[in-house]
């Protein structure tokens, strides 16, 4: 999937420029910190722990 282009499973949801920004960032994030390596509570918890303090758009986490 390319910015701007729909999923198969979701084909009215595209991913935006910025969509693609934060989902590069956070996987720069998880290599930094190794997460792949980490047992997967600790994984998702310290993934879930660098959205502290992310402005929650309504609607926006709905599938």
């Amino acid at each position: 999937v390319r910015p701007g282009e729909s999923t198969q499973d979701e084909p009215n949801q595209k991913w935006e420029t910025e969509d693609w920004g934060i989902f590069s960032s956070k996987v720069r994030y998880a290599a930094e910190k190794q997460l792949d390596t980490a047992p997967l509570s600790q994984a998702i918890t310290q993934l879930a722990i660098s959205f502290v303090g992310t402005t929650y758009t309504p609607g926006t986490l709905e599938v």
